[in-house]
């Protein structure tokens, strides 16, 4: 049965899709080929007092987006790096950019 990615990204649900996996929580291992400038904010964001993440999505083994909510289950923010990988993985993209919740935490850029 195929994945409904608006049910499951939109709600936060674990799935499994070949390439790509999204789950409850954060990586402690390698980010894959996640820029080291965000390497860094998935780290900081992992590391937060404030809160935590809560949910990742992975491409190939490489956090194409995460949604961080505080110890009340608020949220923090929804980033989605804007590094361009490929076709395919952008189009990943577009799905978390689609269909995670939060619309009004979106981060897709690092701030200077």
């Amino acid at each position: 049965m195929p994945i409904d990615y608006s049910y499951s990204l939109g709600n936060l649900r674990p799935f499994n899709a070949t390439s790509l996996f999204a789950f409850a929580g954060q990586i402690n291992g390698d980010l894959g080929r996640l820029p080291k400038e965000w390497q860094e904010r998935y780290r900081a964001d992992g590391e937060r007092e404030d809160g935590r993440i809560v949910y990742t999505v992975t491409h190939h083994q490489t956090p194409i987006a995460w949604v961080v909510e505080d110890k009340h289950g608020l949220p923090i923010a929804v980033v989605i790096p804007d590094h361009y990988y490929s076709r395919t993985t952008a189009g990943q993209q577009g799905r978390c950019r689609n269909y995670l919740p939060y619309p009004d935490y979106r981060v897709t850029q690092l701030e200077d």
